[in-house]
């Protein structure tokens, strides 16, 4: 029986689409959902290319909070949670947080291939590759 799932949410146009499907599941499975982001910020930006260097990360996560709470608004068992700062791979924080003993599936959405990508993988292979989790994968509508 699937009682949480978790939404890992980008700050793309396709969320919305994500956050559609994993609504429909949740419905039928009557689960509550469970967003979540992690944050990057280029650690290649300049200091004195910020404004406030000191505040980058708690305005970031302010914002993002705020982003998901937006999507989530008007809907029952949705749970915002704290978006993190990624401190390693995103794929990889993607996964520790659906592995965790509360989450029993994770929706998430694909993404399309650039050079890199096609050589190391995307964030949604390699969250399929290595979570423990079932995983489902929303492909865009365009």
């Amino acid at each position: 029986m699937m009682r949480r799932i978790l939404v890992a949410l980008d700050a793309s146009p396709r969320s919305q689409h994500v956050l559609a499907v994993a609504r429909q599941l949740g419905d039928l499975a009557q689960a509550e959902l469970r967003l979540f982001h992690v944050l990057y910020i280029p650690v290649d930006i300049p200091p004195a290319g910020r404004t406030a260097p000191d505040d980058a990360e708690i305005h970031e996560r302010a914002r993002a909070h705020c982003e998901l709470a937006q999507l989530a608004s008007g809907y029952a068992r949705i749970h915002v949670e704290r978006p993190v700062l990624a401190d390693q791979a995103i794929w990889r924080m993607i996964v520790d947080r659906a592995d965790q003993p509360d989450i029993d599936l994770l929706v998430m959405g694909s993404h399309g291939y650039g050079s890199l990508e096609r050589l190391l993988g995307t964030t949604a292979a390699q969250v399929v590759n290595h979570c423990k989790r079932n995983v489902l994968i929303v492909r865009s509508t365009s």
